[in-house]
């Protein structure tokens, strides 16, 4: 209809300032038949009469003489809006699905989608939170675009790209009025089994067994995770509102104080875990993606 439109506005100001159908099929570079037939479908559209016939002339009626006034604004208004679209559409791309694990969906995204959004105005990407062994055999089935956490160790599947864009230390938290801050240094990682813990949910797996086996080797005992949560909100409150040691990474600290919920001093788990994007390699080509990837660069001082 746009285009519909716009056609008939210019060839109706031909036909207004040459006063002829001839002249202004000339002009146009159209037959006079089907710029005439044009003139009657635009004359039906608007539901007025814009010239009278008489001795081979077309004579402007009241309703032409108005529309004329306003067609040069209305046409540049058409060609500035049509330029808007064009640019829009450059910028529009399908809706992106991907995942992210509790960390990037909370702490780190939330930092840098804005700016992506504002670049490209017509990009939508639905993230939402899943572990990494669900998320990445559905981006390898392209069931998924692309998932932000933890890159799994050893050799993705063909047809997988792996970026990775930081570096995730394990922390340990409790409540500031927690027994175990009172405790004396050398006291604390034997006393930390004394209490239940908690993580995320999404982390009882592989990271369960990992945590395990890193405490054992510095002989504290350890039975596993009380409670996994998929919510970094609802973690927080836990160790808010229980005795829980609360493990987490370094990323949400500033997080966590706004609940008063402080790292336990003195306990190094000195376990890092690889953190970043994993995408089909196609994607690794596709701009939005680009960009999104050095934002997270520039946002996290990585090279």
């Amino acid at each position: 209809m746009r285009f519909l439109l716009s056609r008939h506005l210019a060839q109706f100001v031909a036909i207004y300032d040459k006063g002829s159908l001839r002249a202004a099929s000339e002009v146009l570079n159209v037959s006079q038949p089907a710029l005439s037939k044009s003139l009657s479908q635009f004359e039906m559209l608007l539901d007025v009469k814009l010239f009278d016939r008489t001795g081979g002339r077309l004579n402007p009626t009241p309703f032409a003489d108005i529309l004329r006034t306003k067609a040069n604004i209305i046409l540049k208004e058409a060609e500035i809006t049509t330029r808007e679209i064009e640019k829009i559409k450059q910028n529009y791309y399908k809706p992106l699905t991907g995942s992210a694990g509790p960390v990037w969906l909370s702490e780190i995204l939330p930092d840098v989608l804005p700016s992506l959004y504002h670049q490209f105005p017509g990009l939508n990407i639905g993230i939402k939170l899943e572990s990494a062994d669900v998320a990445i055999p559905k981006v390898l089935n392209g069931d998924s675009d692309m998932y932000f956490g933890l890159i799994p160790a050893g050799e993705l599947a063909h047809g997988l790209s792996a970026i990775p864009l930081l570096n995730l230390e394990s922390m340990l938290f409790a409540r500031r009025s927690h027994p175990i801050h009172a405790l004396p240094a050398n006291e604390r990682a034997a006393s930390l089994c004394d209490y239940p813990w908690s993580a995320f949910g999404i982390w009882e797996g592989a990271i369960n067994i990992s945590m395990k086996e890193n405490l054992q080797r510095k002989g504290i005992p350890f039975s596993g995770f009380t409670y996994g949560i998929e919510s970094l909100l609802g973690l927080a409150r836990i160790g808010q509102q229980t005795d829980h040691i609360i493990m987490s990474v370094d990323a949400v600290s500033e997080t966590f104080a706004q609940y008063d919920l402080i790292p336990v001093e003195a306990i190094s788990l000195n376990q890092t875990f690889s953190s970043g994007m994993v995408c089909r390699t196609s994607l690794t080509d596709f701009e939005p993606v680009n960009y999104l990837l050095e934002a997270l660069r520039t946002r996290y001082n990585q090279p």
